[in-house]
């Protein structure tokens, strides 16, 4: 059961390094689904709009780029 969902923009490129924490990141243009662990590195493009499903509390390293 997830501990808390929120749908989500992003207004710049970000990439991150999750370093603790669950959460499954769904794009709303009906991409796949990601599920973001302790390790993953992932990108996310300007303009994605997804909803996040946060299973456990995340922490992670990100940068923003252009």
């Amino acid at each position: 059961m997830p501990t808390a969902q929120f749908e989500y923009a992003y207004d710049k490129n970000e990439a991150i390094y999750v370093l603790e924490g669950e959460a499954i990141v769904t794009p709303r243009d009906g991409r796949r689904a990601v599920r973001l662990v302790p390790g993953t590195y992932a990108v996310f493009p300007k303009g994605l709009e997804c909803t996040w499903d946060v299973r456990r509390r995340v922490r992670k390293h990100y940068q923003e780029f252009e």
